[in-house]
């Protein structure tokens, strides 16, 4: 009689969601280069945790003549923690640009905090179709007031 328990987590379901962001700017210190995103390490914080890797793409493809460059990826909290990546290398985004931070569908959500009055973002689902349903709000400041 074997006895076999196990928790699967993030081999099942760490593909099945990502983390959509914009630019909201692009920086350099001299020595480095960062992308700044409005995501950070409140919504995912396995990157700055474990050292985790995130496949990291920018949503519009970019034209075959774009510079690549070396990238942190970083979010606004302000912490030197906060990075979703780091030396990816990615073409040069404009702000406004999609930034998608993929296998985030372990952990992520159940793992996000309101830290530095970061509010969770909204949670969608993509039916089989490709019609997207919101199936969590995006918290408000209210909300946070509220507990």
């Amino acid at each position: 009689d074997l006895n076999l328990i196990i928790e699967p987590g993030r081999s099942l379901i760490a593909n099945t969601c990502c983390l959509v962001n914009h630019v909201t700017g692009v920086k350099t210190n001299g020595t480095k280069n960062f992308i700044v995103i409005d995501g950070s390490m409140a919504e995912l914080i396995r990157p700055s945790l474990y050292d985790a890797y995130q496949h990291i793409e920018l949503v519009s493809p970019s034209p075959p003549d774009a510079e690549i460059s070396t990238f942190d990826v970083v979010g606004p909290v302000c912490e030197s923690a906060d990075f979703l990546g780091k030396e990816r290398e990615l073409p040069t985004p404009g702000r406004g640009t999609g930034l998608v931070v993929h296998d985030a569908g372990a952990y992520c959500m159940s793992m996000a905090s309101t830290y530095n009055l970061k509010m969770r973002p909204p949670e969608y689902w993509v039916e089989e179709d490709g019609l997207v349903a919101k199936i969590r709000h995006a918290e408000t400041f209210e909300d946070h007031m509220r507990y």
